[in-house]
């Protein structure tokens, strides 16, 4: 019996969404792969037949975002459509999505914050408050027991505001929980991490025990070598 087709959306997928990332870590293992998470390998595989919506408020990276997918033979096929839009005003309607990911909204920095190691363009900046409208917002459209996956793969201090109030406001309330969680988030650390986390939106169905997911070996040092060359100002 086949599963059923999901409805999975990506907020905020600029140039890179989690499709392609996945796609650029089989085709180039020795560089990429320590990124590819088994939270990735569920929700960012096109061979499993669901459906996903990728969406980004600037017009010209979700054109970009177009262009690179094409490159890849395994998304050839997939159903994916891409959209310009806006995080915090989802077009989509209460409960009607089966996974939202946010995997470059609480990475970004917010204006000012950027290191001058590697300079971040300001238009891609997102204040806190914003980051909190469009986790509210993913919520909304998730449906009960949906997920709300969210990858953190920068310096963690751009995203502890926002993960805090993940805690403290939804996590803590019961409104979701954390069901999976590859690598650990340090709040206030300047260290760089690979972090993948799905928390379950609260409904009737029964949630499964928390698991987690160790960072690999291969992880390991490749968050080591990408620290080292990351400097805070």
């Amino acid at each position: 019996m086949s599963r059923k087709s999901r409805l999975i959306v990506e907020v905020g997928c600029g140039e890179s969404p989690w499709l392609l990332k996945r796609s650029r870590c089989l085709s180039n293992p020795a560089r990429a792969m320590p990124n590819l998470t088994p939270l990735m390998e569920e929700y960012a595989n096109p061979r499993n037949g669901d459906r996903f919506i990728c969406l980004d408020i600037d017009p010209s990276r979700v054109r970009e975002a177009i262009k690179k997918t094409r490159r890849f033979a395994d998304l050839k096929g997939a159903r994916i459509s891409f959209q310009v839009g806006d995080g915090m005003k989802l077009p989509f309607k209460n409960g009607e999505v089966d996974a939202v990911i946010l995997a470059n909204i609480l990475s970004a920095p917010e204006p000012g914050t950027a290191p001058v190691s590697e300079p971040y363009p300001e238009e891609l900046c997102i204040d806190t408050n914003d980051k909190w409208r469009m986790i509210q917002e993913a919520l909304r459209v998730l449906r009960n027991d949906g997920l709300l996956i969210i990858d953190i793969c920068q310096t963690p201090c751009y995203a502890t505001r926002a993960m805090r109030q993940i805690e403290e406001k939804l996590v803590s309330a019961g409104r979701i929980r954390l069901v999976t969680q590859c690598g650990w988030f340090v709040g206030g650390s300047d260290d760089w991490h690979l972090y993948h986390a799905a928390f379950q939106k609260s409904g009737k169905a029964v949630i499964k025990p928390l698991i987690i997911v160790p960072w690999t070996k291969e992880q390991k040092e490749y968050i080591r070598q990408y620290a080292a060359s990351w400097t805070m100002y």
